[in-house]
């Protein structure tokens, strides 16, 4: 996502649309699954370019069975993750 954002300002080209808008959803909750954003200046400029835009509306704070899903199932995906017993399918 850093390197495809480098060189333009949406995931699409010079103009927000609906890719901006299906991957902000899962980008813009990355901290509550353990992933720092901190390293990759462009996927925070582009967040703030998303939370910029006419008419957003930020999501709610997730409780806390959503944050423990939303960690567990980003935490799926990581190298060398065991099996969480089903837990992040529900």
């Amino acid at each position: 996502m850093e390197r495809h954002l480098g060189g333009q300002r949406w995931f699409t080209g010079q103009e927000y649309g609906i890719a901006d808008i299906a991957l902000f959803a899962y980008t813009a909750v990355a901290g509550d699954g353990g992933f720092d954003l901190s390293g990759y200046p462009a996927l925070l400029d582009w967040l703030q370019r998303v939370r910029a835009t006419p008419g957003f509306v930020e999501m709610p704070p997730a409780s806390g069975q959503a944050r423990e899903w939303i960690a567990l199932s980003m935490q799926a995906g990581r190298p060398g993750h065991e099996d969480d017993g089903g837990r992040a399918r529900h």
